[in-house]
Parts: structure tokens; C-alpha cells; sequence
């Protein structure tokens, strides 16, 4: 397992907190070559979060849905997702990652 701490702000999403003006508070875990897991700290300030989409040339109005609750306040937080079938797939050095998914998806079956 290597932990990859900090991505250049201009790769991530506009939420992902800056630790300066170039690197995000972000990391990722690596494991057997693959990301495993991704996360880091979410920005919780409605008008540093408001910049950072400008910054990001996104429209404002498309992601009021998300911003809204900003607006009011919220505390400092950041979040990770670990990627159970990409975990599963290199610990058992599997063939193919749909191997490691319950009900896998492709061209043929969108479905479970």
C-alpha cells in the first residue's frame, strides 16, 4: 500500500479543498499499481467553494443543488470512497475486474 498525498488543484474537482494556490488536500492509496481508495478534504466555505467554480469555468446555476446548503454554513469535513471490486480484483490478482463484481456491467447487460 503507498498513500499519494496531494494532487495539483487544476486535476480535481472544484469541491476538493486547496492546501495552497497549485496542491489540493487530496490522496489517493495505491495498491498493486491500482487506486483503491480516494478521498481528502472537502472545501466547506460557500465563498471559496463559489470561486473555485468560477475558477473551474462551471456554471453556477447547474450546481446550486450542491452549493445551497453552504450558504448557511458547514463544518469542516472531507470524505474517501474505497473501491471494493478494485480492491477485491488485485488482492486476488483477477483476470479481469468484472470478476470481482457482484453483478457486473457491460455492452450487453446495464442491468443487474
Amino acid at each position: 500500500f503507498i498513500f499519494v498525498n496531494r494532487f495539483p488543484f487544476a486535476v480535481k474537482p472544484f469541491y476538493v479543498m486547496k492546501a495552497d494556490d497549485t496542491w489540493a488536500r487530496s490522496v489517493d492509496l495505491i495498491y498493486k499499481g491500482e487506486e483503491v481508495s480516494s478521498g481528502g478534504q472537502r472545501e466547506h466555505r460557500y465563498d471559496v467553494l463559489m470561486r473555485q467554480i468560477e475558477e473551474k469555468k462551471l456554471d453556477k446555476q447547474s450546481l446550486e443543488w450542491f452549493t445551497s446548503f453552504f450558504r448557511y454554513g458547514a463544518p469542516p469535513h472531507g470524505g474517501f470512497a474505497l473501491g471494493l471490486e478494485r480492491f477485491i480484483y488485485k488482492m486476488l490478482s483477477l483476470q479481469n475486474i468484472r470478476e470481482a463484481a457482484l453483478f457486473p456491467r457491460d455492452i450487453e447487460r446495464v442491468l443487474p
